[in-house]
């Protein structure tokens, strides 16, 4: 008795025989291989049959190829996708966990909730993505633009997101604990209660960016750019603040944030010369450390300067100033009384 083929089976041969045969057309052939149902058998053998095979040509370019069968199940698990586009298309729920993603293209897709740990997007484009609730745990996206993308509530913990572009991007609520965000560019975005203990910020811009009630305890902040965003209820406690720049109007922009009282006046000092702070900055083996209240001045104002060792009285300009910032300010130098008046010791 003849057993016939079934339709998978006859969609896989029928596809292998057309690559065999080296036909210059395969866009067809592969979307209707697409369709097999992975559970039948019939997508895994086309799939292997894919990578087994040498070299990429016009007709024959095995990430597109790939990508095309993906597409119909969503599962890119492991798979090497470098270059991949998914421009425009609708992947919520996708899984692309330990993926090869370098240089792939993301720009508008519809993300929510897909999978994306442990995966390499190094220089993808991702302007415009939506990947709110998306999991993206322990995954590379250095390099990559990330302009007005959307990361709502993603799971971002220890990702990497250094040298990224993502002007304009949200972050609400992601939680973004022990991630690295250095040297990228966040102006204008919003991590409105995102949390980002102990992440490294450092040589970052957040100019323009909102920043309120984000928990950033003990995060560093080494070299990274702040100016007129917001940061109302911005939990800073623990953070290292170190070489910090600020940019624009400030005088207000700490209020309701939280942190220690020692950095909380010294920042606020540097933004504001008609503020007299609780503490007075110096400079010891490339760190901050500060001293009891500094010694008000006759004219209210206070100078900005270290204390020379020996010399209670003493003030001494730093030579450097590792917290810049757009405003200067001017310094009162302590005359002891020598212009008051000119006394004889007594004899």
């Amino acid at each position: 008795m003849e057993v016939k083929s079934t339709g998978a089976e006859f969609g896989v041969q029928h596809f292998i025989d057309q690559i065999k045969k080296n036909r210059s057309n395969l866009t067809k052939t592969v979307e209707k291989a697409a369709k097999i149902r992975p559970n039948g058998g019939g997508a895994p053998k086309v799939i292997e049959h894919i990578k087994a095979s040498n070299g990429n040509t016009p007709q024959f370019n095995k990430v597109s190829l790939l990508s095309k069968i993906y597409m119909k199940t969503k599962d890119f698990s492991g798979q090497d996708l470098q270059g991949a586009d998914f421009r425009g298309k609708d992947l919520r729920g996708a899984i692309f966990d330990n993926c090869d993603l370098t240089d792939a293209m993301f720009d508008g897709a519809r993300l929510e909730g897909a999978s994306f740990q442990g995966a390499t997007l190094k220089g993808a484009s991702c302007k415009g993505a939506t990947l709110k609730g998306a999991s993206c745990k322990g995954a590379i996206f250095d390099g990559s633009d990330l302009t007005n993308a959307m990361f709502d509530g993603a799971l971002l913990e220890r990702s990497s997101f250094k040298n990224v572009i993502a002007i304009t991007a949200t972050f609400i609520e992601a939680k973004m604990n022990d991630a690295d965000l250095s040297g990228s560019d966040f102006r204008n975005s919003d991590f409105t209660k995102a949390k980002m203990q102990r992440s490294t910020l450092s040589e970052a811009t957040f100019r323009e960016a909102d920043l309120e009630n984000a928990d950033a305890r003990d995060a560093n902040f080494d070299g990274t750019q702040l100016g007129d965003g917001y940061m109302r209820g911005f939990n800073m406690e623990g953070a290292k603040i170190g070489n910090v720049h600020v940019f624009g109007n400030f005088k207000n922009a700490f209020d309701g944030a939280i942190m220690k009282p020692d950095d909380e006046d010294y920042l606020k000092a540097l933004l504001d010369p008609d503020y007299v702070p609780g503490a007075q900055p110096k400079r010891k083996r490339g760190e901050y450390e500060f001293e009891p209240k500094a010694k008000r001045q006759s004219d209210d104002k206070m100078s900005f300067g270290t204390r020379q060792s020996g010399d209670s009285d003493s003030l001494v300009q730093p030579e450097n100033s590792a917290v810049t910032s757009d405003h200067s300010y001017s310094e009162v130098e302590e005359s002891a009384g020598a212009n008051d008046k000119n006394t004889s010791p007594m004899m």
